[in-house]
Order: structure tokens, then sequence, then C-alpha cells
């Protein structure tokens, strides 16, 4: 073999394992960037606003569900004729008064629960102190609305207290309603512009569901709590509050 010959088949060899090692690294380089890919977190999911979206579905599925069962029983007009926003609160609230609930004018899924589960005749003691903002404002926005009217007293307790239940009798019996002594959707109506929805904030349901525990006294006076597997029957589900006859 010639030298140039020899020089020509060393240059060939010389490249061609420059060649084999440059191929190495790049195949061990591609194959790091897959494995990164591969084990790379990927971007975070929305999922706060998810939860929130599922929240909201929820609340709203609870509300429909108590509108319709208050539509059952009396307490609110059918939905075909869209109430105001605020009867429904209202109606909730004579509900609860009636049963002697805790009053919280909140369309809660253990008011619901307590509407389907618990047989309740109508109580003999009635709650007066309100146990949500909306109750609250609620209640005093009709002693403000019977005030303004020449009904009660300008005594704004936000309690539906003796002196608030016998105004809304006076109220009831000149206007022709049934007499009932309680916050109730047709009172709302009734009051007419003297009432300033407004002054009521919107009633909505924690993200939980549960704006209170409602618990029920069975027949031997022991405590359920509602949100268990079953609610006795044959009871009067109540709430922690200040009772009072009549």
């Amino acid at each position: 073999m010639t030298p140039t010959l020899l020089r020509m088949t060393l240059a060939v060899a010389v490249m061609l394992g420059v060649g084999v090692v440059l191929n190495i690294f790049s195949s061990q380089q591609r194959y790091a960037e897959m494995r990164e890919a591969i084990h790379r977190p990927s971007a975070p999911a929305p999922v706060l606003a998810t939860n929130k979206m599922s929240r909201e579905a929820e609340a709203r599925r609870v509300a429909d569900a108590v509108r319709r069962q208050l539509e059952n029983r009396g307490y609110l007009l059918s939905s075909t004729e869209t109430p105001a926003p605020i009867t429904l609160p209202a109606a909730i609230l004579a509900f609860e008064f009636d049963h002697n609930l805790g009053l919280t004018a909140e369309p809660t899924e253990d008011l619901l629960k307590v509407m389907i589960f618990a047989q309740m005749p109508v109580a003999r003691q009635h709650t007066v102190r309100a146990d949500t903002d909306v109750a609250r404002d609620l209640i005093g926005e009709v002693q403000r609305a019977l005030a303004h009217l020449g009904y009660g007293e300008p005594d704004i307790t936000m309690e539906l207290d003796a002196k608030t239940r016998t105004a809304i009798r006076k109220f009831e019996r000149a206007r022709g309603l049934q007499v009932s002594g309680r916050v109730s959707a047709p009172l709302i109506k009734s009051l007419g512009p003297a009432f300033d929805p407004t002054k009521v904030q919107t009633a909505t349901t924690r993200p939980d569901g549960n704006a209170t525990t409602l618990t029920a006294s069975n027949e031997s006076g022991d405590r359920v709590p509602s949100g268990g597997v079953t609610v006795p029957v044959r009871s009067v589900a109540t709430l922690s509050g200040r009772s009072v006859s009549g």
C-alpha cells in the first residue's frame, strides 16, 4: 500500500469514527430529552375553578329541590310564575317557623333532608332567633316595612319576637291574608314597595352545602343529627335557639 493510499484510508476511518461518536451523542441527547418530557410534571389543572363550578351546580340543585318541596307543601307559588328571588328565603323561613326549625332562610342540604325524610307536625312552639344573616336581614326588613305602614313599632330586633308576630297578624287581617304571624312569601308580596329586597342579602348555600347543623328530637328526646343515615319519623326537627309558645 502506497503512502498516499494509507493516508486516505486513515482519513476515512477517522471521519467514520467521528460520525459514529456524534451519532451516539445525538442519540443520547434525544433520549434524555424524551425522558425529561415523559417525567416532566404537566401544568396543574384548574382544580379550584372546577371545584367552584361543582359547588355552585350542587347549590343550585339543592335550591331547586327545596323550592319543589315548598311548592308541593303550599309555601311557594309554582316556579312557572317566576316568583321574586326573595320569596324563596321567605318561604323557607315560614316552613322553618312552622316546624320549630332554626330560622336560616337558606336552601341547605340539611333542610332538604328534613323535608324529605322527617314527618313533622306543625310545632306548638316556635323559634324566634334568626341563625343566619339572610334570616336576620329578612326579618329586619319586614319589621321596617310593617312600621312604615303603621303596623307595629319601629323596633328593629331582627328576631321573630312576639311584637313582630302580632304586627304581622294585624297586617294579615287587614289585607285579607291567612293569619299566621310569621314571615312568608305572601306576606312579602303584600308588603309591596314598603319592603325593600335590596336590604336583604342574597340567600346562598355555603360551599359545603351546610349553613347550620340540624338536629331532630326523637320520641325519647335524644338528639339525632339529620346529616346521618336516617331522620327519625314522627319527630320535630329543631335547632338550638330560643323558642316561644304560640
